[in-house]
């Protein structure tokens, strides 16, 4: 068990039920795609404002009851599994007291594991390998039981693990990437995330970068393009793409997406014409 778990009776508890949940196995997986997202990614109720990844996540209710709002309100039991696929807009409910969940995703090319209740929230480490690739299979996973198991597998993994545990020495770093994570759709750039530290540009840019190996300019690119690319393959037409990931045109994402994978959006599964799933939250291409 981390050290920084050890020092608190309730971060010991929330360990204590995900190593009790990862010998049991959880019961069920559900999984939302871009366009079970919520309608209107405007600040709602929860703790934060509703925002998308360019990864895939995972949430994982430990106790009580952990709602998570999209197109429609999900409330994860105990044992319950969510797979949030990248491009899916949603808002984690402020949870009750009783409640408590675990959540991973990836940051900075780290796995980042989460635990929450609601007093606090613990925030660890541990390296990407192998928990990047069984997430990116639960984005193609139909099989309810493989599901499952690769969801357990990946609880179990961070048991054996010892994630380091960060909580947050520089809490600037986490308001920038918390910023970005929730302006994706916006035309904002890299000085726009940098603003939101509230520090000095160059100790701001210094840590950003530090923490992310590239800076904020870079990051919020590569964030863009990893949503397009996935919002393409789901069906998306480029310009719904580039409208969600916060390109000011189809334009725009045609020529960034050919510098970067050498390729048109098309080669993606994405089309110039049509309209986006029927269920896309954010509306007809332009």
């Amino acid at each position: 068990m981390p050290d920084a778990i050890l020092a608190d009776p309730q971060r010991i508890a929330m360990w204590l039920q995900l190593k009790e949940l990862a010998g049991m196995g959880v019961r069920s997986v559900r999984r939302w795609g871009p366009a079970d997202g919520l309608v209107d990614p405007q600040p709602h109720n929860g703790p934060a404002p509703p925002h998308q990844h360019a990864v895939p996540t995972l949430v994982v209710c430990l106790g009580g009851v952990v709602r998570v709002r999209g197109r429609t309100t999900l409330d994860l039991q105990r044992g319950e599994a969510l797979v949030v696929e990248p491009g899916c807009w949603h808002e984690h409910a402020a949870h009750k007291p009783g409640s408590t969940s675990f959540g991973l995703g990836f940051l900075a090319g780290r796995c980042d594991v989460l635990f929450f209740d609601h007093q606090q929230t613990l925030w660890g480490m541990v390296a990407e390998a192998p928990y990047r690739g069984w997430c990116e299979l639960l984005l193609h996973e139909d099989d309810a039981a493989r599901q499952r198991g690769l969801v357990t597998q990946c609880l179990g993994q961070v048991i054996g693990d010892q994630a380091r545990m960060v909580d947050w020495v520089h809490p600037e770093v986490l308001r920038m990437a918390a910023f970005l994570w929730n302006n994706l759709h916006r035309p904002i750039n890299g000085g726009d995330v940098i603003a939101a530290a509230a520090l000095g540009r160059s100790k701001a840019h210094v840590l950003f970068k530090a923490f992310f190996a590239r800076g904020p300019k870079e990051e919020l690119m590569e964030s863009r393009l990893a949503i397009a690319r996935h919002l393409l393959a789901r069906g998306f037409t480029v310009a719904a793409s580039a409208q969600r990931c916060g390109f000011r045109s189809r334009a725009d994402l045609s020529r960034a997406f050919r510098r970067r994978f050498g390729t048109p959006p098309s080669a993606a599964g994405g089309s110039d014409g049509g309209s986006p799933p029927a269920r896309d939250p954010v509306g007809e291409p332009s």
